[in-house]
C-alpha cells in the first residue's frame, strides 16, 4: 500500500500546480544528483536485499531442491521470452524503440506480492511460494539482461579491479569473515569499480549478497529489508513514477512503446507463464502442488505481468541516451499494464477462490 501511495503521490505531485517544481527536485544535478543517488545509489541496496533473498532460497529455502525449482524457472523463462517478443514485434519498426524490449520482462516482487496478500488466507501458501520462486527468477533473468544488454562501453582496467574486488569477497567468505562491516567496506570499492567498468553498478550489490556468509544473512536481511520496504522503494516511486499528462493524449499511449510494454505486461506475462508451465505438467517435466488448481496458478500468472519497479528502472537504462519522450511513454505504458494487470488478476483471483470454494461445499 506505500508503494501504491508513493507511485499516486508521484503522478499527483507530476501534475499539480507544483509540477514543475517537483520536476526540477528530481532532475537536480547540483549539489547532488538526486536520480543517480535514487537509480544508482539506493537501487545498488535494493539490489543486495534481492541478492540475499536468492541466496537464501537457493541454499535453503524454496528453490534448495529440483524439484521445488523446475516449475517456476521455466514459468519465469515464458514469463519473459513472451513479452519481449511481443515487445519486439510492435516496435519492430523503431530501432531506438527497439532497445526497450526488456522492459515488459519484469514482475514487481513487492507489489505482486501484495496483491496475493489481500486476499488473505484464502490463497494456499504453496501460491504465494511460486509467485515467490518466479519472481527471483525474473530478478536474476533481469539482473543478467541489464549487465549483458544495457552496458554500452566496458573499461577493461575498471573490469579486472571490479573481478579482484569480488575475488576478495569470496575469499572473505572462504576464510570465514562474520563481520558485515567488512562485506560493506569491499562491497563500496566494487561499486566504485563497477561504475567505471561502464557496467550498471547496481550489479554489484547482487555480487556482495553473493559473498555474505549465509550465517550472518538474518543479521543483514531483516534490517535491509525494512529500509528497503519502507525508504528505498517508496523514494524510487516518488522519483520514477512521475509522469507529466500535459500534452499527452491517447492517441500517444495507443503508440508502439507504451502499447508493447502495457500488452507485454498483461497479455505476454500471463500467457508466457500460464502457457509454458501446463506444457510443462503436462510433459512431466515439472509438477503443480496438489493443494492448486490451474485457475489459481492463471491468475497468479495475470498478477506478475505488475511490473512497476524493476520494468521503470530497465526503461531508464533502456532511453538513457533517447529523448525524454521515451522516458514518458516508458513510464506510461509500465503503469497502464501494470494497473491492468493488478486489477484483473485480484478480481481473478477472487473469482476462483469463491468458485474453488463454492465446490468444496
Amino acid at each position: 500500500m506505500i508503494l501504491f501511495l508513493a507511485a499516486a503521490i508521484a503522478m499527483l505531485l507530476s501534475n499539480s500546480p507544483i509540477a514543475e517544481q517537483y520536476f526540477s527536485i528530481i532532475n537536480q544535478q547540483n549539489p547532488v544528483n538526486v536520480l543517480f543517488i535514487v537509480n544508482d545509489v539506493l537501487m545498488t541496496i535494493f539490489f543486495l536485499d534481492v541478492g540475499l533473498q536468492i541466496k537464501h532460497q537457493i541454499i535453503v529455502g524454496h528453490l534448495s531442491k529440483i524439484k521445488q525449482v523446475i516449475l517456476p524457472a521455466i514459468a519465469a523463462c515464458g514469463g519473459v521470452i513472451l513479452p519481449a517478443l511481443i515487445y519486439a514485434f510492435i516496435n519492430r519498426h523503431d530501432p531506438i524503440a527497439l532497445q526497450g524490449w526488456a522492459i515488459p520482462t519484469a514482475t514487481d516482487i513487492a507489489f505482486a506480492l501484495g496483491i496475493i496478500i489481500l486476499l488473505g488466507k484464502r490463497i494456499p501458501v504453496q501460491l504465494k511460494i511460486i509467485l515467490l520462486a518466479i519472481a527471483i527468477f525474473d530478478d536474476m533473468i533481469a539482473i543478467i539482461i541489464i549487465a549483458t544488454f544495457y552496458t554500452p562501453n566496458i573499461s577493461t582496467f575498471y573490469l579486472i579491479l571490479s573481478a579482484s574486488a569480488f575475488f576478495i569477497l569470496c575469499l572473505m567468505n572462504y576464510c570465514k569473515v562474520q563481520s558485515i562491516i567488512h562485506y560493506l567496506m569491499v562491497g563500496a570499492l566494487l561499486w566504485y569499480f563497477m561504475l567505471n567498468t561502464g557496467i550498471h553498478p547496481t550489479i554489484s550489490g547482487v555480487m556482495v549478497a553473493l559473498a555474505v556468509p549465509l550465517s550472518t544473512h538474518e543479521n543483514i536481511h531483516r534490517p535491509l529489508y525494512l529500509w528497503v520496504a519502507f525508504v528505498i522503494m517508496p523514494i524510487f516511486g516518488l522519483t520514477n513514477a512521475g509522469i507529466s499528462l500535459q500534452g499527452l493524449q491517447l492517441h500517444d499511449i495507443l503508440t508502439p512503446v507504451p502499447l508493447g510494454i502495457a500488452i507485454g505486461l498483461f497479455i505476454g506475462k500471463q500467457l508466457g507463464i500460464f502457457s509454458i508451465s501446463w506444457l510443462a505438467v503436462k510433459l512431466k517435466i515439472a509438477e503443480i502442488p496438489k493443494s492448486l488448481s490451474w485457475l489459481q496458478y492463471y491468475g497468479m500468472a495475470i498478477v506478475c505481468g505488475i511490473g512497476f519497479t524493476m520494468s521503470i528502472f530497465i526503461g531508464d537504462l533502456a532511453f538513457k541516451y533517447a529523448s525524454n519522450e521515451y522516458a514518458i511513454l516508458n513510464k506510461a505504458g509500465v503503469l497502464i499494464g501494470s494497473i491492468i494487470s493488478a486489477l484483473l488478476g485480484y478480481l481473478f483471483l477472487h473469482a476462483a477462490n469463491s468458485r474453488i470454494f463454492a465446490k468444496l461445499k
